[in-house]
């Protein structure tokens, strides 16, 4: 074969440029050397958000099982009737007893009032009997 200067002419040209392609590769490598240890930090970064995700969730199951015990507006509603209702049932026998006491403490001044009466007449049938 026949080496002429075109011939290393060709393959100066071609060395060079193979060495500037792998020159350009190695700085690609580094840039992406670069790139792959900022992904690794964000990676890190990620693992610390998922933790504070699992504490976060958490405390949102732990919020959902004290929710479900806490009483609705309805429920309190509810109890709020149920309670007037009682304490009208309680009014309603409070009153009734109420009447019943001043029923009770007439007819005892009437009782009273008849044994005062009554003592007074057995005295005047005593006196003239003459037994006192």
């Amino acid at each position: 074969m026949v080496v002429d200067n075109t011939t290393i002419t060709i393959y100066n040209r071609y060395t060079m440029n193979e060495e500037k392609i792998l020159k350009k590769l190695e700085g690609h490598d580094k840039q992406f050397d670069i790139v792959i240890k900022k992904l690794e930090q964000h990676d890190q970064k990620f693992a610390q958000h998922d933790k504070q995700f699992d504490i976060v969730i958490g405390k949102l199951v732990e919020h959902d099982a004290k929710i479900d015990t806490l009483a609705t507006k309805d429920d309190l509603s509810a109890l709020r009737e149920e309670m007037i209702s009682g304490q009208d049932a309680m009014m309603t026998v409070l009153k009734r007893l109420d009447e019943e006491r001043v029923y009770a403490h007439e007819r005892l001044n009437k009782v009273v009032e008849k044994v005062e009466e009554h003592t007074k007449d057995i005295r005047q049938i005593k006196a003239q009997l003459k037994m006192a």
